[in-house]
């Protein structure tokens, strides 16, 4: 078990203004404060990430989206230290993806978050009914960040996913806004896309 440094007495002011106002100043600040931490964790997976697909800088940059998510998360009434918090949604995030690429099937496209990135890459084919019905989709939303934080991430021709920090930069947002705009369109896309691979099958 990873020993928990106690450092976190400090990140709890920085959790909260971001879970209150997506401060990305603060999200900043907690980033860098948790490199070293991160890649600790990392450390022990990354020859296993690397065999099934993950690159390392997959890896590097994998630390931020990790992060908001266990911000987003994060409880803070209960007595538990934000490192030991972001400590375990690490490792639960590489064995997730370490046993989805042993137990993915197409057959449950868009039932679970951990298969998300990975169903939206088998249908970056221009040439096929769901990456119109996709693309459909995407422009419907008002905030075209939207639209291009997933061609970026998903349809940029590459067979791996543009990291976070490539996009943040290439539309000259933050990297917490650019995680944040992704994860608010995804449920509303997840939705669409079972309801018509439901509807196809009738």
């Amino acid at each position: 078990m990873l020993k928990v440094k106690s450092i976190n007495d400090n990140d709890l002011p920085l959790v909260e203004k971001i879970k209150l106002s997506n401060c990305n100043v603060s999200f900043e600040t907690l980033s860098n404060s948790y490199d070293n931490f991160y890649f600790s964790i990392a450390r022990k997976y990354s020859q296993t990430l690397i065999r099934m697909g993950m690159s390392k800088e997959e890896i590097k940059f994998e630390k931020d989206f990790i992060l908001y998510k266990a911000i987003q998360s994060f409880d803070v009434n209960q007595k538990t230290k934000f490192s030991t918090w972001f400590c375990n949604c690490s490792r639960y995030h590489f064995l997730n993806y370490i046993n989805s690429n042993k137990k993915y099937t197409l057959n449950e496209c868009f039932r679970v978050d951990t298969y998300f990135n990975k169903d939206i890459l088998s249908v970056s084919d221009k040439n096929t009914e769901m990456y119109d019905f996709l693309s459909s989709m995407l422009s419907s939303f008002k905030d075209k960040r939207i639209n291009e934080i997933y061609r970026l991430r998903y349809f940029s021709n590459s067979s791996k996913l543009t990291t976070w920090n490539k996009i943040a930069k290439k539309l000259n947002i933050s990297t917490q806004t650019a995680i944040n705009l992704h994860e608010k369109a995804k449920e509303f896309l997840k939705t669409k896309i079972v309801s018509k691979n439901s509807f196809d099958l009738v």
